[in-house]
């Protein structure tokens, strides 16, 4: 999506990184991926300890995106009926793993390794719940499309906002030299590029 993003000389994007500095470090969060896994929920167990085990992948810890999701299809109210004053883990952990046995659908479970700057916790991070034929568009595709299209140009962009949450990414560049699109009076702007994606379901590219 092209846009036009209102200049402000106290932002200046002059030490903002640029593509080809963001499209590494998209590319090294991609590889920490596991492969998609499809399998019914009923094969999954979650441990006292809080963790999801998976097959083939292993024991890995809920994100707020994910655990909401894991509370939605098991008709559970999180916060309200685990808080710890009220329940202990293995209390928390049959409950789920009940409500999971008896769950007959499938669903493609979304799941990556721990990176350097995370604290392990288990074997990774359950990232998404998605429906079996959700075909994700990951940042790291994007990137590669928006470097073969600009070519060139990628030097003349710099990434001056990199937000990422466990449910969305949102990446703004802006070009070196601002234009003046006042009329009159003084409007400086600059050509920039918005992406907003969600690799786990929470919202379309």
């Amino acid at each position: 999506k092209m846009v036009n993003v209102r200049f402000h000389a106290s932002r200046s994007p002059a030490q903002a990184p640029f593509l080809d500095e963001v499209r590494t470090d998209v590319q090294r969060r991609a590889d920490l991926a596991f492969p998609d896994r499809v399998l019914p929920l009923s094969q999954l167990r979650m441990t006292e300890f809080g963790l999801i085990e998976v097959p083939e992948i292993g024991q890995i810890g809920l994100t707020r995106w994910s655990r909401g999701q894991l509370a939605r299809m098991l008709g559970i109210r999180w916060n309200r009926w685990f808080d710890d004053a009220l329940v202990s883990p293995k209390e928390r952990a049959d409950e789920v793993n009940r409500r999971l046995e008896r769950q007959s659908a499938e669903l493609k479970v979304r799941a990556r390794r721990y990176g350097p700057e995370d604290v392990p916790f288990g074997d990774g991070v359950l990232r998404a719940f998605v429906s079996p034929g959700y075909t994700p568009i990951d940042d790291v595709r994007v990137f590669d499309r928006m470097a073969g299209v600009l070519g060139s140009r990628a030097r003349d962009f710099r990434f001056v906002r990199v937000d990422l949450t466990d449910r969305s990414s949102q990446y703004v560049a802006l070009t070196h030299e601002d234009i003046n699109l006042g009329n009159g009076k003084p409007d400086p702007h600059r050509n920039g590029i918005l992406i907003v994606n969600s690799e786990v379901g929470a919202s379309a590219l």
